[in-house]
């Protein structure tokens, strides 16, 4: 016996209306399951890509509901001129014509991605090396904000990934240390002081060498010196970052300029910490000790 009332109301010439009262129970708790996904988007950024405008109108108001930042763009090269100067969780991607070279050209941008189509998914995941999902649309907003939260989860996980090698190949024994220096002396000091802090190195004499060797092997830490023949330590670290190598090397920078302004030139090339010269064996060793306990911090150069 479930209960409930049964109305009918009947009218000559115009038909009946029914009108049926059962009392039913709401469960809740399905509705906080999925309050408690979205809460997992709040802070998250994402770059919406669409060669159809207005593809996404419909959903940014739920973007916005759900605290995820985003940034529209409507081709390639807007979308690599935004991740030129900020970073982003995920991308959501739409072409009206999915071919193969815009699915590559997606690819190349190297973000976990929500493929967004019409009809069947036009690539295979395994082919790519980032987290491809894909949406078929149209879609709900539940399905939506699923897709999305698969890919911010991969993105964090990866985040978390590349942070815990790093740190951990700073403390094992094989660990990968590139010495940049011209000076022969000051060479054979500071790979003697890694070598009694239990690490064991190559050595470059310029940034062209490094650059040669940072391509054939990946370096974990790298001790560059800034002013060198044939290529500075400046022009090195932009060309070893951007090998796109993950995780990217840490560069200590080793610099005889002690003058503010010399920081801030480290840190335009992309340095991670500046010691100066002369190097002592407790300023290095504090420095990997830093390095090992702080890899987060590692935009703030300290030194």
């Amino acid at each position: 016996h479930m209960g409930g009332t049964i109305e009918v109301k009947s009218e000559v010439g115009s038909g009946s209306t029914f009108t049926i009262c059962i009392p039913m129970e709401v469960d809740w708790s399905e509705e906080q399951k999925r309050l408690t996904r979205l809460r997992k988007l709040q802070g998250k950024k994402l770059l919406l890509l669409s060669d159809f405008d207005g593809m996404y109108d419909a959903i940014l108001p739920n973007l916005s509901a759900w605290g995820v930042d985003y940034e529209c763009v409507a081709d390639i090269g807007a979308a690599r001129a935004q991740l030129a100067s900020q970073s982003f969780d995920g991308l959501l991607a739409y072409f009206s014509q999915p071919t193969p070279d815009a699915l590559d050209d997606i690819r190349r941008l190297g973000l976990n991605t929500v493929l967004v189509h019409h009809s069947s998914l036009p690539v295979a995941p395994e082919q790519w090396s980032q987290k491809l999902v894909d949406l078929p649309v149209p879609a709900g907003l539940q399905d939506i904000a699923d897709t999305i939260m698969e890919v911010v989860q991969a993105s964090c996980d990866e985040s978390v990934a590349a942070e815990s090698s790093r740190h951990s190949a700073l403390n094992g024994d094989d660990a990968a240390v590139l010495v940049v220096e011209d000076n022969a002396v000051n060479q054979m000091v500071t790979v003697g002081m890694l070598e009694y802090l239990g690490l064991k190195t190559d050595v470059a004499e310029n940034g062209q060498e490094a650059c040669e060797l940072a391509a054939r092997r990946h370096y974990d830490l790298i001790l560059m010196d800034c002013s060198m023949p044939v290529m500075d330590g400046y022009s090195a670290s932009r060309r070893i970052l951007a090998l796109g190598q993950e995780p990217p090397p840490v560069i200590v920078a080793l610099t005889a300029d002690a003058q503010e302004g010399n920081r801030e030139r480290c840190a335009e090339a992309g340095m991670n910490m500046v010691l100066h010269k002369p190097l002592s064996i407790s300023e290095l060793s504090d420095c990997l000790s830093y390095l090992r306990e702080s890899l987060a911090g590692e935009s703030q150069l300290p030194g």
